[in-house]
């Protein structure tokens, strides 16, 4: 895979291109990963509710997957713990599963303070080590998944577009004092 800033005039703004190169053949169920590491982790300040990002898809099904760290060193990543059973992204919110431009958001991992009980928003997220979430977090990569088929009702159909667009990368909060220390702190 390939990556690059382009302009889009629909957006009006640069946006980061992920392009797969040459497609292998004969492969449908296959999912190819790009693994896109940022030049230093991107803080997340406070405790983020959710990671939000326009997208733009052409209906192709790729996956937009994040890995995060928390204050301790250990690992978050958002599809799933590995060898265990979980959940992953049953709502599809990671899945370009649309076509054009749509603003995508998915929970980040949290742990309740005191008892440290793993929030619902932990169902998609394996974690590397004790699974407690250590305030504050930061983005450390970036996953695209790409496959060459889609499955379409009963048949399987070529994929069309091997890129996606991404545009304006946030983390979102459910109120404003959880933007700063305070839930650090807890």
């Amino acid at each position: 895979m390939t990556q690059e800033r382009a302009k889009s005039d629909e957006r009006q703004s640069t946006v980061w291109r992920v392009t797969m190169q040459d497609p292998p053949k004969g492969k449908p169920c296959v999912g190819f990963y790009g693994v896109f590491t940022p030049p230093k982790p991107i803080p997340i300040p406070g405790q983020a509710k959710a990671i939000g990002v326009y997208g733009k898809g052409h209906s192709q099904w790729f996956r937009f997957l994040c890995e995060l760290t928390d204050a301790k060193g250990e690992t978050w990543v958002s599809c799933g713990q590995k060898n265990s059973w979980n959940s992953d992204d049953i709502h599809s919110w990671s899945y370009f599963n649309h076509d054009g431009w749509r603003y995508m958001e998915f929970p980040v991992p949290a742990s309740a303070p005191g008892d440290n009980y793993r929030e619902k928003s932990c169902y998609s997220w394996g974690s590397s080590d004790d699974g407690i979430v250590d305030l504050p977090l930061s983005l450390t990569k970036v996953i695209v998944e790409m496959r060459t088929d889609i499955v379409y009702v009963n048949e399987m159909l070529p994929v069309e577009d091997f890129a996606i667009e991404l545009d304006d990368l946030v983390a979102v909060y459910d109120k404003p004092e959880n933007m700063t220390d305070a839930p650090v702190k807890l």
